[in-house]
């Protein structure tokens, strides 16, 4: 449960960093994406690796929509494309993780 004083950080460097519009918009998609983070990897019972991608397919989607909603920037192609970017980041995660450990 230490994430959330991580993220309460993330969200004051944000209000610190960038225009009141920006910095709501990213601290609420912070949340509502971290909190389904949190989720998947209290109630999964999934290998880590697991639990890492499927966070992402929920998370990233999530998060990517309600910044682009906040920030007054919601467009179809920006929500694909930050999408697509986090989901392809994950999906590479995912694989170097599931790699056997050569000793």
């Amino acid at each position: 449960h230490k994430i959330w004083l991580a993220m309460l950080a993330g969200c004051g460097l944000s209000y610190w960093m960038a225009a009141p519009q920006i910095a709501l918009a990213s601290a609420a998609a912070f949340i509502v994406a971290e909190s389904f983070d949190w989720a998947v990897f209290t109630f999964t019972r999934r290998p880590l690796a697991d639990r890492v991608l499927l966070s992402s397919l929920i998370s990233g989607p999530v998060d990517s929509t309600v910044f682009l909603i906040g920030a007054g920037f919601f467009g179809w192609w920006g929500l694909l494309a930050m999408s697509l970017s986090k989901l392809i980041a994950a999906v590479l995660l995912w694989s170097l993780m599931r790699r056997p450990v050569v000793a």
